[in-house]
């Protein structure tokens, strides 16, 4: 009797050791309501498709309005999104260390217009934001890596995103950023740093050069909602060594119930 209640207990124990460790959330923090351009932020109306695609994929999303170092301790991914002030020299240099010790970032901007308020982030990262309005009328995409060509994902490929109002880095041949989408004129409308590009076991940086594309009002037009996926699948999967959306609590529940369950069928059939 004794060997069961401690085979019981160690059921018991490595469910919860599965829920703890392999099972923990993705946590991805991201800028509010009081620091994002009208409700153009992760957690405001007009991105509740965004959102809702994210918890679906395992991700646990939490409101920030400060990039403290205390606060970024506790997440897997930044989100700064479309700002409608500048960041702080602290909270730019708070950011910066966070991609250098291992997690990732995503800057998203617009327009020019709204480059001034995340241009410190930005420069950081050699990424050179565009000063004028840029075309989207012929796009050029990088289909070897996985968050375009989506075969490591299952969400599928991104070949006909539909930006709205664009934003764009400029190229830089000493910038770490590696083009994803590009125009004709070779500008970055969506780029990224690749993890480790920036120093040993620095994370990556994704850049998103429009807004609107992810709002619920254009997230289904092409394949938006695909690059959305397919970056963050990517984002997931090196940040936090998860592809596939994590079990509940409830899964790993029924699980543990029915190794109890099989292991006392086991011993009945022995007696």
């Amino acid at each position: 009797m004794r060997g069961k209640i401690f085979n019981l207990i160690g059921i018991i124990l490595f469910t919860f050791f599965l829920m703890g460790k392999s099972y923990g959330k993705c946590i991805i923090g991201y800028s509010d309501a009081n620091h994002t351009y009208l409700t153009f932020g992760l957690g405001e109306s007009s991105m509740n498709q965004a959102a809702n695609l994210l918890k679906q994929q395992g991700f646990e999303l939490k409101s920030i309005s400060s990039w403290e170092k205390s606060t970024l301790a506790g997440l897997d991914i930044a989100f700064v999104g479309l700002l409608n002030q500048k960041l702080s020299e602290e909270e730019k240099n708070n950011l910066h260390d966070f991609v250098l010790n291992g997690g990732s970032l995503v800057i998203q901007t617009d327009s020019h217009k709204f480059n001034p308020y995340i241009k410190n982030l930005a420069d950081s990262f050699g990424i050179d934001l565009s000063r004028q309005e840029v075309s989207n009328n012929t796009l050029i995409y990088e289909t070897k890596h996985s968050i375009i060509n989506g075969d490591h994902y299952g969400f599928g490929e991104v070949n006909n995103y539909q930006p709205q109002t664009s934003g764009a880095a400029n190229t830089n041949p000493d910038s770490s950023l590696t083009a994803l989408i590009m125009n004709e004129n070779g500008q970055t409308l969506v780029g990224l740093i690749e993890f480790e590009k920036l120093a040993p076991g620095s994370g990556a940086v994704v850049f998103f050069g429009d807004v609107n594309a992810f709002t619920d009002d254009y997230i289904d037009e092409g394949t938006n909602k695909i690059l959305w996926q397919n970056t963050f699948a990517y984002l997931k999967e090196h940040t936090c060594g998860q592809v596939n959306p994590i079990p509940e609590p409830s899964t790993v529940f029924l699980l543990s119930i029915s190794l109890i369950g099989y292991i006392a069928f086991k011993n009945k059939l022995k007696n």
